[in-house]
């Protein structure tokens, strides 16, 4: 559990650092969410339990549904192919999850153990909500966000990150973007310092 909120916190600071464009903010959200998906998915029979009492078998369910979250958040923070497909899965497998866990927890067999299953309701249903909101927010949303300060990067950031029909387009889409930015880096020699 401590480890669980320690790893969550490090990924609230890379979310903060990514609001405010710090560098580092990438690396430090791949390798906390990373830490957390593998945490759910080979930890999760250890780490969800509560005072010794589990479902083992909910919990390695809850664990593998679980660490699906982590990686869709990955991929819709930093804008890569793939999150809403991730993001469909990793609700797809909370919802039953959730279901069977609110289920479980009601059974009158079940009142040793409802330290756990009070918890775990709590973690897949903050993870379902994690899971919907990705699905909702379409990606261009926090492609402008990002680039906020500068608007026409966004709308290029924003046309790169839809798919293009074809390896041609592509490839013209990319020289474009390539020349964009190098008329948004260039500067004149007569601005460049002279060290002599």
């Amino acid at each position: 559990m401590k480890t669980e909120l320690s790893l969550w916190s490090v990924v609230l600071c890379g979310l903060v650092m990514r609001v405010f464009n710090l560098s580092g903010n990438a690396e430090v959200l791949s390798i906390a969410l990373m830490a957390l998906s593998l945490l759910y998915l080979f930890g999760s029979f250890y780490f969800l339990k509560a005072d010794r009492q589990q479902n083992r078998m909910l919990s390695i369910f809850a664990g593998i549904v679980l660490s699906i979250v982590p990686v869709a958040l990955l991929f819709k923070v930093l804008f890569w192919p793939g999150a809403y497909m991730i993001s469909i899965f990793a609700f797809a497998g909370l919802l039953p999850a959730f279901i069977t866990t609110v289920i479980l927890n009601g059974m009158p067999k079940a009142s040793d153990k409802k330290l756990y299953y009070r918890r775990m309701i709590w973690r897949l249903g903050i993870a379902s909500v994690m899971a919907l909101c990705l699905l909702v927010v379409p990606t261009d949303v926090l492609i402008r966000f990002h680039y906020r300060s500068d608007p026409e990067r966004a709308e290029w950031e924003v046309r790169l990150h839809h798919t293009p029909k074809s390896i041609d387009e592509e490839r013209r889409m990319n020289e474009e973007f390539d020349e964009f930015m190098k008329t948004r880096t260039s500067f004149n020699e007569k601005d460049s310092i002279s060290y002599e």
